[in-house]
């Protein structure tokens, strides 16, 4: 799962945490940044703690990848660990927006063939292969 580190997408990251817990699966939360790497960690890991204690879900990891090309190294990333699944938190842009800056989940698709699920940061409830979640 690759996130921004914003406090706004904690809710979702425990949905989403809390629907795939349910198939048992090993969940990794990434975060790319070619800056303050350490401090990244420790947001990351107090971001993992947190999803870890709302959901109950044991097989959550995070990692931090020191890269200055966001699109390149979650590819190469998701692509070495052999990753089943790539969950992106996505968010709401304006008109403008969408013509000047590229969805990222759409710049990430070229980088790998790993299947995208694009969640909604701003959404109504999580509903998944028409189940609530």
């Amino acid at each position: 799962m690759a996130v921004d580190l914003n406090k706004k997408e904690e809710k979702t990251i425990v949905d989403v945490v809390s629907y795939l817990s349910k198939m048992n699966t090993s969940i990794l939360i990434t975060y790319v940044t070619d800056k303050e790497v350490d401090k990244s960690e420790r947001e990351l890991i107090k971001l993992s703690e947190v999803v870890r204690k709302k959901t109950g879900h044991e097989k959550l990891s995070c990692k931090v990848i020191d890269s200055d090309d966001f699109y390149e190294s979650i590819g190469e990333y998701i692509d070495d660990i052999n990753a089943d699944l790539l969950v992106t938190i996505t968010h709401h842009r304006d008109a403008l927006e969408s013509i000047f800056d590229p969805s990222r989940t759409k710049r990430i698709a070229i980088h790998t063939e790993v299947p995208i699920l694009a969640v909604s940061q701003k959404r109504k409830p999580l509903i998944f292969f028409g189940i609530p979640v």
